[in-house]
């Protein structure tokens, strides 16, 4: 019966606030990861959820992306896998899962944001 009260107790518990990870700032953008969100999917391959705030709203309203990525440790490079744009409140607005035969491997250009994230997720604590 105890276990029963517990196990309802945490499904009604909210969901935990998502912590994102400031990486820096280029070309417009700030980049952020979740930490939280980090799988490993083998000794090589990451899959994490990063973040890019807008510098200006674009046109469609949108303020922020969050992607979906699967990041090649050894290769240093990410495959996008999903993309949402948020507006300014936060709420999605445009959604795009990348097609199987559409996803490509974009090699990670050292010192920029995506060459951060690699080195945060493929470090020694994640393996």
């Amino acid at each position: 019966m105890i276990a029963l009260i517990a196990l309802l107790l945490q499904a009604a518990a909210p969901a935990p606030e998502t912590v994102w990870e400031r990486v820096g700032t280029e070309s417009g953008l700030t980049g952020y990861y979740e930490p939280a969100s980090v799988v490993v999917l083998d000794s090589n391959r990451r899959r994490v959820r990063v973040r890019a705030d807008f510098a200006e709203v674009r046109e469609d309203g949108v303020i922020a992306g969050v992607a979906l990525v699967e990041v090649d440790c050894a290769g240093r490079s990410g495959t996008l896998l999903e993309i949402q744009g948020l507006d300014a409140r936060g709420n999605v607005v445009t959604t795009e899962t990348i097609p199987l035969d559409r996803r490509r491997a974009s090699p990670n250009p050292p010192g920029g944001l995506e060459d951060t994230v690699n080195s945060r997720i493929c470090g020694a604590s994640f393996r």
